[in-house]
């Protein structure tokens, strides 16, 4: 059996990439600068912290290699953002007319993410969305996306039970629903988000990160139940999905040794 692999996402420079899509222009709304101050700095930390540690250790090696310090100041740092947050339903009326109340939704809801408060995270962005709120095309595809991220978390936990001991019948199928069902499976949801209008290519490649992940931890998932083959299919959709990143990268022009790594990194990650 293979050792645990943390996380959401690899590679780690995934989790940076919300935040500059996020708070790129937005106004001087106190509470609003605040939270998004806090919530960029726990975003880099959250991504040294990936970078420092090993895939195969697992997100308890951030102790081990004396990054216990950092994963508490980010903690620290998303709480900060989350209580700026929750004081800017008196700003509403302002955030509405100056078209930052949607801004402040996603952002409240991926901050809640991070937290680990998945059902906070995904009434948010639902409230958001049925409400009306005015939508950049940004904050739609990332409250669209924002259940498959948590299905995605939620998941992984379950994942990262069976490196302890035999997951049950029920934990498996569980972790299979929250990453494959259809319909509301966090691949399906994912590529919904994909497809929302008027994102751009940096967002479209965060998204498909977001599903590699998913992918992963089903590959994982089925490792840790050898009994419960993985299907074939699911197998030639992460394949599918990898081949579209890799033609990402290859757009992005980066060096022949970088882009063979990054294609290597996730075939073994991928576990094929």
């Amino acid at each position: 059996m293979k050792p645990y692999r943390s996380a959401l996402c690899r590679p780690a420079a995934f989790v940076a990439l919300a935040v500059a899509l996020l708070v790129a222009g937005c106004a001087s709304v106190n509470h609003l600068r605040e939270a998004q101050a806090a919530f960029s700095e726990a975003s880099a930390l959250h991504n040294q912290l990936q970078l420092a540690t090993q895939w195969e250790a697992g997100p308890e090696a951030v102790v081990t290699n004396g990054g216990a310090e950092q994963a508490l100041q980010m903690q620290v740092l998303y709480g900060s953002a989350l209580q700026s947050l929750r004081q800017l339903d008196a700003d509403r009326k302002q955030l509405e007319s100056d078209g930052l109340w949607g801004v402040a939704c996603t952002l409240k809801a991926l901050t809640q993410w991070r937290l680990g408060l998945y059902n906070e995270a995904v009434a948010t962005a639902r409230q958001a969305r049925s409400e009306g709120a005015k939508l950049l095309p940004r904050d739609d595809a990332l409250l669209t996306a924002l259940p498959g991220l948590v299905h995605n978390s939620e998941a992984l936990i379950l994942v990262k039970t069976g490196t302890a001991r035999r997951l049950t019948d029920q934990e498996f199928d569980t972790a299979r629903q929250l990453l494959a069902a259809p319909g509301d499976g966090a691949l399906t949801i994912l590529e919904a988000a994909r497809t929302r209008p008027g994102i751009d290519a940096q967002l479209d490649s965060y998204f498909l990160q977001a599903k590699l992940a998913a992918h992963v931890n089903l590959a994982d998932l089925h490792l840790r139940r050898p009994d419960r083959p993985r299907p074939d299919s699911e197998v030639a959709a992460a394949k599918a999905d990898l081949a579209t990143f890799l033609l990402q990268v290859d757009a992005a022009g980066l060096p022949d040794t970088t882009r063979a790594k990054i294609a290597d990194t996730w075939r073994s990650t991928l576990a094929f």
